[in-house]
């Protein structure tokens, strides 16, 4: 499978033609299939090594009790590295192939959680596991390349405030975590969010979220079900750009509803009301695509008003 993936890859970069500046005819200069394989053969490498230990490192229960290989979420690691390595080689032919590749992996993870194969931490941990070894991956292959990698590069440009449309998977930490009846929230929930922006102005826009959620339930310390929930919030968004360097500020805050599903618990509600604020930063990779990361807070009422700090990793295509 993994040699597929990498076959197939290559021939999607090969078949795209050559920025300007690139050499096409240089000695020195790997050709891009070869150059793909080795950087992107490295990172899978790295990830089912580093995935594989983990998983024989720490015994941890599944939620659904199918084995005690819990942690890291083996899918969403895999996912996740796939996604980053198609999005490190796409992402400057259009920004709707990360945001895409982001949508899928994290697609992966929430299905792991939303069945109970695995906690929201595991999803956490698998993603960041995917990204982190994806990344070192091509370190490492560029350093034994050396002069020969001639990757592709962009010029960093400052993000613009342009319609665009983002994913975002998001860590949430509950503050308030006892419900009722001798529930409690875990420590760590995960969710994904889509979301579609429009300026309104040169700082201030709107923007529609589409949400999902899966956070942990526990009865007297034992793990009961997941709660899990999708909905939309609408939010105002403010932006700044800083200076002349490829990065702004953004803000944002907004209200909405979670309709909750799969619900065996009667600690929680069948609909939930939601309240949230984020800020962070973005850099701008190209002109049209921006990574970001932000921390927020968020308020969700499940029966008892339960608060949540979050922290965001965003992709976005501007238009």
């Amino acid at each position: 499978m993994t040699r597929l993936i990498t076959l197939f890859l290559a021939v999607v970069i090969a078949l795209q033609p050559l920025e300007a500046g690139e050499r096409a005819d240089s000695a020195l200069c790997l050709k891009p299939a070869a150059r793909i394989a080795i950087q992107g053969g490295t990172a899978l490498a790295l990830n089912i090594s580093l995935t594989e230990v983990l998983k024989s490192a720490v015994s941890e229960r599944r939620p659904d009790g199918g084995g005690d290989d819990s942690f890291p979420s083996r899918h969403t690691s895999w996912a996740f590295n796939v996604a980053t390595i198609f999005s490190n080689e796409l992402y400057g032919y259009s920004a709707l192939w990360p945001v895409g590749f982001h949508f899928a992996a994290t697609a992966v993870g929430l299905q792991r959680a939303v069945t109970e194969r695995h906690y929201p931490s595991d999803v956490l941990a698998g993603a960041a596991l995917g990204i982190a070894s994806t990344e070192l991956g091509y370190y490492l292959a560029d350093l034994a390349m050396g002069r020969h990698a001639c990757r592709r590069r962009y010029a960093a440009s400052t993000p613009d405030w342009r319609p665009s449309l983002s994913m975002t998977t998001t860590a949430l930490f509950p503050v308030t975590r006892a419900m009722r009846d001798g529930t409690r929230l875990g420590s760590t929930g995960v969710a994904g969010r889509l979301r579609l922006g429009l300026p309104m102005s040169d700082s201030f826009g709107v923007s529609l979220n589409v949400l999902m959620t899966s956070l942990p339930l526990y009865r007297d310390g034992v793990f009961a079900t997941s709660v899990n929930g999708i909905g939309a919030t609408l939010a105002v968004d403010y932006y700044r750009a800083l200076g002349e360097m490829p990065w702004s500020f953004e803000a944002s805050a907004g209200v909405g509803a979670l309709k909750n599903f799969r619900i065996s618990d009667k600690a929680v509600t069948s609909a939930s009301f939601v309240g949230e604020c984020r800020a962070g930063a973005f850099y701008g990779l190209t002109r049209t695509f921006n990574i970001g990361a932000e921390a927020g807070y968020m308020l969700m009422t499940l029966g008892k008003t339960v608060s949540s700090l979050t922290l965001s990793l965003s992709t976005r295509a501007t238009f």
